[in-house]
Formats: structure tokens, C-alpha cells, sequence
């Protein structure tokens, strides 16, 4: 867990770090597709479409959790329109916002990926962290900030492997370019 969790914010620094005890074959993972760490904090991915995936729930009724991985694209949202609606003790700049009408994260998906398509690579922009109920046109999605903690992640995580300039050492048979296949 990041040790500046819940710093100044209640969800600030919503980041853990999990190590698997084996690597990940893509190609037997067919649904598993790497993303890249940020490489700069001077993109903020403003206006950007950005992919989320989770298996939380669908139904909040009936509190039904998915069965099935879903997918949803929402856009980013500047942090100081995200601070309007919700308010500048509750988000900050280690923080992103997300929306589109009628889409959204919700309750399970916490954790999840928050990618961005940049360039020709597919970047981990965020980390599912919290928002008020789901998917309500007045509460975007908030997202844990990567770029503000690629340093602590590089010092947390020695034996992972890492984008650069080049491909990733176990491409996997579809490969990187080819991220899987996003439903909207």
C-alpha cells in the first residue's frame, strides 16, 4: 500500500501493489493485455477517452456484481471542473476525474485500469478509486493519479518488466499494438 494513502485526502494515494507469484502468459491470457507506465506527469490526459474495466457491479438495486468483464470508454475531465462538482478536500492533484452519461466504474471495479491510448501504446493513466453512487452525470468517476507515483512503483517493483523505447520482453501472441478487443 502507498504509505501516503489517505494523506490529506480520504482516498489520496489509492495505490497497492500486488506481485504475482508467477508471469502472466499472454499468450494462454488472451484477455490480459500489458499497458505502460506514464512516462511524464506534463500530459494530464484532459479530454482524452479513457478505458475502464471491471467486474463490479452493474445493478445497484440489487447490488448484482458482473459475471463478465465490462468495459466502458468515459472521458477525462479537467481537475478543477472535477473539484467543482465535488470539492477541492476531496480531489487533488494525485487525482482524476471521468465521465459520459450513463457510464461509469462502480462498487468492485476499485483497483481496476484506467487506460489511455497515447500514441501507439496503451498507458495505465489512472487506478479506479472512488465517486458518488455510479454512473450519475454529476458525479464522474474519480481515478488514482499513475504518473504521480511511477517512482514508487519503479522502486516497489524490481522484477517487473517495463515499456520503454522497446517491446516487452514476453510479447504476447496478439501483441501490445493489438490491446484486446474493447466493446463500447
Amino acid at each position: 500500500m502507498h504509505p501516503d494513502f489517505r494523506k490529506g485526502a480520504n482516498f489520496n494515494m489509492d495505490f497497492s501493489l500486488v506481485e504475482l507469484n508467477k508471469q502472466v502468459d499472454f499468450n494462454q491470457a488472451s484477455w490480459i493485455r500489458p499497458a505502460c507506465l506514464p512516462q511524464t506527469d506534463l500530459i494530464d490526459f484532459d479530454g482524452y477517452s479513457a478505458t475502464v474495466s471491471g467486474w463490479g457491479f452493474t445493478d445497484l438495486v440489487t447490488k448484482g456484481q458482473s459475471k463478465t468483464l465490462q468495459v466502458v470508454d468515459v472521458t477525462v475531465m479537467n481537475n478543477d471542473k472535477c473539484i467543482q462538482l465535488y470539492s477541492k478536500e476531496q480531489i487533488n492533484e494525485n487525482m482524476m476525474c471521468g465521465s459520459k452519461p450513463g457510464a461509469d466504474s462502480c462498487f468492485g471495479d476499485s483497483g481496476g485500469p484506467f487506460t489511455i491510448q497515447h500514441g501507439d501504446r496503451w498507458v495505465l493513466a489512472g487506478v479506479v478509486s472512488w465517486g458518488q453512487e455510479c454512473a450519475r452525470p454529476q458525479w464522474p468517476g474519480v481515478y488514482a493519479r499513475v504518473s504521480k507515483v511511477v517512482d514508487w512503483i519503479h522502486r516497489n517493483s524490481y522484477s517487473g518488466d517495463w515499456c520503454d523505447n522497446r517491446q516487452f520482453r514476453q510479447k504476447s501472441a496478439i501483441g501490445f499494438e493489438n490491446r484486446g478487443d474493447r466493446r463500447s
